[in-house]
């Protein structure tokens, strides 16, 4: 991940990518910096109509971080349940 503040354009992440992946490398790219993710894959998964029938749920996968996950959320559910716990 980057040290810079300011998030790649959508032409500079899809460089990114390529260039991964004709080196051989697999890459994700972050939902939240743009930068491709190779080391500690994060996935984000979205489920809609969760409540309902499951022939109505759909589901979306992005991939990020770990440290951009947890910037952008707080603290992980694991970490708050120890907390709550102790």
């Amino acid at each position: 991940m980057s040290k810079s503040k300011d998030k790649l354009s959508p032409e500079q992440a899809v460089a990114q990518i390529r260039k991964a992946v004709a080196a051989g490398r697999v890459g994700f790219q972050c939902c939240f910096c743009r930068e491709v993710v190779i080391d500690d894959v994060t996935a984000v998964v979205l489920i809609t109509h969760w409540n309902g029938p499951r022939e109505n749920q759909r589901e979306q996968q992005w991939f990020c971080h770990a440290e951009c996950f947890t910037k952008t959320t707080g603290e992980p559910v694991n970490a708050l349940k120890e907390k709550t716990n102790a």
